[in-house]
């Protein structure tokens, strides 16, 4: 119809027909003129002659009509081109847009008849417009069962009768303005889908309704997400209220959301009083900041999750232990929702962790003391006594301290690997001189490479001024790991060489062999426990199969990394990695220590003893319970020292009082106290400096270590050793 419409002045429309009286009353006006002139000039008129002179007047007014009416026509028709243009801009950009919406546009008139059907919708339906616009209803696509059930709600909402027909779907909408809700829709063929549909009304310039607008989306993949996300949260719900440990859903403020039966029994609540409550009610004090401090690391997406072990107070007042797993859930708009967590009873291992502790502190007590009574004993026969014993009881004894040895080292590696894997294992990282390392490295070691006919050597200069950061004396144990397997696995007459060299901004040192090689088969395992390349070879030579697994331990706890390199046939280079050290610091100095005891320990606790004469010999004071060590060590110092022991603490107070001593050597296991009781009490028994080693089974805090003179672990050290470096702390003492 727009095409038979024109554009008043006011915007309003104006019939054709309106256009067509106009033109008639302009042609009649003109016809009228020419008529009038006719009579003017006609014989006889009289009148119109007299009124000859009002004719141009009249000629004049209707021209000027009309050419105002001329060009009233012509506005006309331009207002109409343009606004025709602008409404066929409108409905192109309208058709567009109904074209490529992914949502389905359906609009009906008041009838239900419809009246727009988009490409959407003939896409999902199987239906062409051409098909329903103007001949269908959307019953059409629509369940006639939930039709039927909506008119029944509806009836009952509105209390009148609603009848299962269009007014299902516009009832709603001419009261609210718009309804949305989920409906079944049915395609042509048959199958179904389900929908949300929004109806809103068509209103004119007048208010009234002139028709309804239906916008469809198809739900179908965020059903299945639905469905999936229920079946995954049931399986969620079922397996946390299953779980044989605690699970719990914590608000990021703490409180519980929800627990299981496995956390309430852990903890000693029921599920009510859990709800009532938060974790941190019942967080041990000193691991709650621990735990806080993970929980802002998480909040803060630094980490996804976290695990730890912590105490919580019981109900009944008792604390036990757990380990506890901490995840967060976010929403979608990546805000904390809440907390999953996993919480495992470990009351029990912990339990058992601490008696294997204690059981490990008493083997390396009274194992590692014995033993090394026995090691030093047969020591003193097999070298100061053995000419003067015979030959086969010789051998019998060398045999004896051979296997005492391999005993020690056993139980040793034993220790040290509880001691990683619990943690306890202590490091004193310093800034070290390498060349100084490798130094005491070869001096420390060559008896042992002696025992199989081995040189040992480095292999070229090494930079003075190279450092590193690690602990000298694991570092030292490392390194005498790698020369006793390199030693052991030579040929007589062959040399193990050591070297370092810078790479970078990393320093690597080497022991490199010219034995066998590693099998192909065995090198993927060396570094495990227990690992041995050939069983027959190592009963043969010795060893637990437990060095290159402590070594690795040890040097990746020092920040280090460690390998090898090997051929078949032309031997192997193991070695150890380590970032360069750089500047000072504040515990090295420039002086490079002579001796390894000097390396190790260079802060001196000094305890007051008065100067000794020196035609006497040292006066040396031995706290130890275990008389067999101090027989030993008796044996080793005979004419060089006079030991004097003291079994108790008690004892060891009342020989402080009466006597003065060049040397105190110090037990920490005692029956009455800790040896370590005595260096607190020391400086009232004297006023002058004298050193203290400390000689135990036990391990000693790397607080008192920076206190003495030295700390040997019994069985770390030959007896031999031993008596060097007591004769070095006197000597160094007198000096």
């Amino acid at each position: 119809m727009h095409n038979a419409l024109l554009f008043d002045r006011a915007g309003g429309f104006v019939s054709q027909l309106s256009i067509q009286r106009v033109l008639a009353q302009i042609i009649v006006i003109t016809f009228c003129g020419s008529a009038l002139s006719q009579e003017i000039s006609a014989p006889g008129g009289e009148f119109f002659q007299n009124q000859r002179q009002l004719l141009p007047v009249i000629l004049a007014f209707s021209g000027l009509l009309i050419a105002a009416l001329s060009a009233l026509i012509v506005r006309y028709i331009i207002v109409l081109h343009l606004r025709s243009s602008k409404i066929n801009s409108l409905n192109q950009l309208n058709s567009a847009i109904l074209s490529s919406t992914a949502y389905l546009i359906v609009a009906t008139d008041t009838t239900g008849r419809i009246v727009t059907f988009n490409k959407a919708a003939e896409d999902a339906l199987g239906y062409t417009a051409d098909e329903v616009v103007g001949k269908r209803t959307s019953a059409l696509w629509h369940d006639e069962a939930e039709i039927q059930t909506r008119a029944r709600a509806l009836s009952m909402e509105f209390y009148e009768v609603i009848d299962p027909g269009f007014e299902v779907f516009t009832r709603k909408p001419q009261k609210d303005g718009v309804e949305s809700r989920e409906w079944t829709f049915i395609r042509r063929d048959g199958s179904r889908f389900p929908a949300r549909e929004t109806v809103t009304p068509l209103r004119g310039q007048d208010g009234a309704i002139k028709g309804y607008l239906a916008v469809i989306e198809d739900i179908t993949d965020r059903k299945a997400q639905q469905q999936a996300l229920m079946t995954s949260e049931e399986t969620f719900r079922s397996a946390m209220e299953h779980a044989s440990i605690g699970m719990a859903l914590v608000n990021p403020d703490g409180t519980w959301l929800k627990v299981n039966d496995a956390l309430c029994s852990i903890l000693g609540y029921d599920e009510e009083e859990l709800l009532a409550m938060n974790f941190q009610s019942i967080t041990h004090a000193e691991d709650f900041p621990r735990d806080m401090e993970y929980i802002a690391r998480v909040m803060n997406d630094e980490i996804q999750t976290y695990q730890l072990e912590k105490r919580y107070y019981h109900k009944s007042g008792q604390i036990i232990w757990a380990l506890l797993s901490v995840s967060l859930v976010r929403d979608e708009y990546g805000h904390p929702n809440y907390f999953i967590t996993q919480t495992q009873d470990i009351t029990e291992r912990k339990e058992m962790d601490r008696m294997k502790s204690e059981f490990i502190s008493i083997v390396s007590h009274e194992l590692r003391t014995p033993l090394t009574s026995i090691r030093g004993s047969l020591g003193l026969i097999v070298g100061a006594m053995s000419q003067e014993i015979p030959e086969k009881i010789g051998r019998l004894i060398e045999i004896a301290h051979k296997n005492s040895e391999r005993l020690i080292l056993l139980i040793n590696d034993i220790l040290d690997i509880d001691k990683i894997a619990s943690g306890q294992m202590q490091f004193d990282l310093k800034n070290e001189f390498v060349s100084t390392l490798i130094e005491q490295t070869i001096e420390t070691n060559q008896p042992y490479a002696h025992k199989f006919a081995v040189g040992l050597a480095a292999s070229g200069p090494v930079d003075p001024d190279l450092k590193i950061r690690v602990d000298a004396a694991r570092l030292m144990q490392v390194l005498a790991n790698l020369i006793s397997n390199a030693a052991k696995f030579s040929q007589p007459g062959d040399r193990v060489e050591i070297s370092a060299a810078r790479s970078g901004e990393t320093v690597q040192i080497r022991v490199t062999d010219h034995g066998p090689g590693i099998p192909e088969e065995f090198r993927a395992r060396i570094f495990g426990k227990f690992s041995q390349a050939d069983s027959s070879v190592t009963r043969k030579k010795g060893g637990t199969g437990l060095g290159l697994h402590i070594s690795r331990q040890i040097v990746e706890n020092m920040g280090g990394k460690i390998g090898f390199d090997t051929e078949i046939g032309k031997g192997s280079s193991f070695w150890v990695e380590f970032p360069l050290a750089h500047g000072d610091n504040a515990i090295v100095t420039e002086q490079k220590p002579a001796t390894r005891q000097e390396a190790v320990r260079a802060a001196v606790y000094e305890v007051a003893a008065p100067q000794v004469e020196p035609h006497k010999i040292p006066k040396i004071l031995h706290v130890e319970d275990d008389l067999d060590i101090s027989s030993v060590l008796a044996a080793g110092l005979r004419d060089r020292a006079e030991i004097i022991v003291a079994t108790t603490v008690k004892e060891a107070r009342d020989q402080l009082r009466n006597n003065t001593f060049n040397l105190i050597i110090l037990d920490i296991g005692l029956p009455d106290g800790s040896g370590l009781d005595l260096l607190e009490n020391m400086p009232e028994f004297s006023h002058t400096a004298t050193p203290v080693l400390i000689l135990s089974a036990l391990e000693t805090p790397e607080e008192v270590q920076q206190k003495v003179s030295e700390v040997v672990v019994k069985s770390r050290m030959s007896e031999t050793r031993i008596v060097e470096t007591i004769l070095h702390l006197i000597e160094q003492h007198k000096t």
